[in-house]
């Protein structure tokens, strides 16, 4: 917390740093994210990020009735690091695990 109590010209030079090194941005960062959109509305808001990460989920608006809802959620992955098959897979079994959660199985 004491990196916040510095002035703001001094945090962006240690942010740059960060950001500009892989490997600091990876230890002090991660490789993995999540963020939300909020929604209001009755609209399906659907998003792919732009995201430093090797890994991002997004998720968007809850849509539906009491009897049925809909998530609109994304997994981004970094093209670089992991290819496109295993994160197909990837995303496959995070969906099997939201519908078991869901679904109790």
């Amino acid at each position: 917390m004491s990196f916040y109590k510095k002035p703001e010209w001094i945090r962006k030079l240690g942010w740059n740093n960060i950001l500009k090194n892989p490997e600091r941005f990876r230890q002090y960062l991660g490789t993995t994210a999540m963020t939300t959109l909020h929604n209001a509305g009755n609209s399906e808001i659907f998003a792919i990020p732009a995201s430093p990460y090797t890994c991002t989920l997004t998720v968007g608006s809850v849509t539906g009735d009491e009897t049925s809802k809909k998530i609109n959620i994304s997994l981004t992955f970094d093209h670089n690091l992991i290819d496109g098959v295993p994160s197909v897979k990837i995303f496959e079994k995070f969906k099997e695990n939201v519908n078991a959660l869901c679904y109790g199985g």
